[in-house]
């Protein structure tokens, strides 16, 4: 059995987790399940840039916009910036107890990536 790389290559979705939202989720996400492995296993700079002052990243849908990503040190976690979700939220129609997928794009080498973020029905099964 040939193992994948954690990292995705050039174009692939990497899923990064699937959760049922709750009330504190509307206001601040935490990236869980996969994402902490897959952000920290990008380029130094990258990783950098999210430890000091936050990476923004093209988030998909519903607008293509800008949220920015940034590593919370005192839980040792990623987060969306809380502006940012607050109007992903709107945006999208989220709602506590929504099940929500979340899955990051890699646009080449230097660690360039998107987030896709879609509301789904029952988990995500990948392996």
């Amino acid at each position: 059995m040939e193992l994948r790389p954690l990292v995705p290559v050039d174009e692939e979705l990497k899923h990064l987790f699937t959760k049922t939202l709750v009330a504190d989720d509307m206001v601040d996400l935490t990236l869980v399940g996969d994402s902490y492995a897959y952000l920290t296993s990008l380029p130094t700079p990258v990783c950098d840039e999210m430890a000091t002052k936050g990476l923004q990243v093209r988030m998909h849908p519903p607008s293509q916009r800008l949220v920015t990503v940034y590593y919370e040190s005192k839980d040792k976690s990623f987060r969306l910036l809380r502006n940012d979700w607050a109007a992903i939220v709107k945006e999208s129609g989220f709602a506590a107890g929504d099940k929500i997928a979340c899955w990051a794009c890699c646009h080449g080498l230097g660690g360039d990536f998107s987030l896709l973020i879609e509301k789904v029905t029952s988990d995500i099964e990948c392996g």
